[in-house]
């Protein structure tokens, strides 16, 4: 049997929650039977192309985002689903653009548009508000909805049903490991019994990590012997360096960059700490989670990503009770079983393997329903 291709559509695939959701699906899924392929909206190579590649899959360049012409993007796009009619499978995870998107794919004859909301809000001032406007007509344009929280699918669809689709992780991947704590500690001069307060995000608005600076700043008042390691990259990395400067400790927060083994920054770490202003459900809870950390979150984000005992919520408007909370489980940290907490997570609603499977059956369904319309 041919394969049934999908067509994911996605801004680009940088290392960001949404792209490794989008790949930890791809690996598990059976690729003898079902392929991605990709449309990109950037003209430059990301991080995931090569992988993408390496798995079969095609990437079409359509690049909006480097000019943010309109409507020459909806003659390109018109003119791509011209030629390839062998796309009848489109799952978009653009909320921003996705309705044109589906416009322009639905005129072309596309019979399955999957929306996928990947966030509770719009985010932030002006360009958060004009956001908002351009996905009122997101959810009337696509016929399958998904969503990876109540409050994302909420968010995207309103009253509308949506599919629930957890955010899926590689268990065994995330499981702690002693040798890489050690290696990674070593490698940015940390001690054995330093703290590490650590978070992994883009370094933009939305997580929140000039926040985190001001607790960890605090924490250290009390305990000099701590760290705050960074994993990620983004439009706010200079004025974040700038601000570490200002407040003398740059020899303490450390920006790690993108890395391919986040699982072992993870093991580097002694608390784990998100305090984004909002999320849909973040993948990097559950994965900390998997390396059984204690797992800090804001109160604004979902409750459904709360897999273990080791999650506790704060309110991201005073960082003082963030403090408080660090300084006084510094202990309890050490002691944490990091790896039954792993155990724990194997089959669950969060296991990759186990949500590849549960989209790669949709899929099946709905192209066996293409082509029992089509005789």
């Amino acid at each position: 049997m041919e394969k049934i291709r999908i067509l994911q559509i996605v801004p680009d695939m940088r290392s960001g929650g949404v792209e490794n959701f989008i790949m930890n699906v791809y690996r598990n899924i059976d690729r003898n039977e079902i392929q991605f392929d990709f449309i990109e909206h950037y003209s430059k190579e990301s991080f995931f192309d090569k992988d993408i590649e390496n798995l079969g899959g095609k990437i079409y360049r359509i690049p909006f985002r480097d000019d943010n012409k309109l409507s020459k993007y909806v003659r390109d796009l018109s003119r791509f689903y011209k030629e390839h009619k062998e796309y009848q499978v489109v799952h978009c995870h653009w909320n921003g653009m996705g309705f044109i998107h589906f416009l322009v794919a639905k005129f072309n004859g596309v019979k399955i548009r999957i929306g996928h909301s990947h966030n509770s809000t719009a985010g932030v001032g002006k360009k958060g508000a004009i956001k908002k406007l351009f996905i009122i007509p997101y959810k009337y344009v696509c016929n399958i909805r998904f969503a990876c929280s109540n409050e994302s699918g909420k968010f995207l669809y309103g009253k509308k049903d949506f599919k629930f689709i957890p955010n899926g992780i590689d268990i065994d991947r995330f499981q702690y490991n002693s040798f890489k704590r050690e290696e990674i500690r070593s490698k940015y001069g940390i001690g054995e019994h330093s703290l590490v307060i650590g978070n992994v995000g883009r370094l933009n608005v939305q997580k929140n990590q000039k926040f985190l600076i001001d607790v960890f700043e605090k924490v250290r008042r009390v305990n000099e012997n701590s760290f705050l390691l960074i994993m990620g990259s983004g439009e706010l990395f200079d004025e974040l360096n700038d601000y570490i400067k200002g407040e003398d400790l740059s020899d303490y927060v450390i920006f790690a960059g993108v890395h391919p083994n986040v699982e072992d920054f993870y093991s580097a770490m002694d608390v784990f700490c998100l305090p984004s202003l909002f999320e849909g459900l973040p993948l990097t809870a559950v994965e900390s989670q998997a390396s059984g950390l204690m797992t800090v979150l804001s109160d604004n984000i979902s409750r459904q990503v709360e897999v273990t005992k080791n999650v506790i919520y704060l309110s991201n408007k005073n960082s003082d009770t963030w403090v408080d909370y660090i300084i006084s489980n510094t202990d309890t940290f050490e002691k944490v079983d990091r790896l039954s907490a792993n155990k724990d997570m194997l089959n669950s609603l969060y296991d990759t393997k186990v949500v590849a499977n549960g989209i790669e059956e949709f899929y099946k369904t709905c192209y066996k329903k293409l082509v029992e319309d089509f005789i």
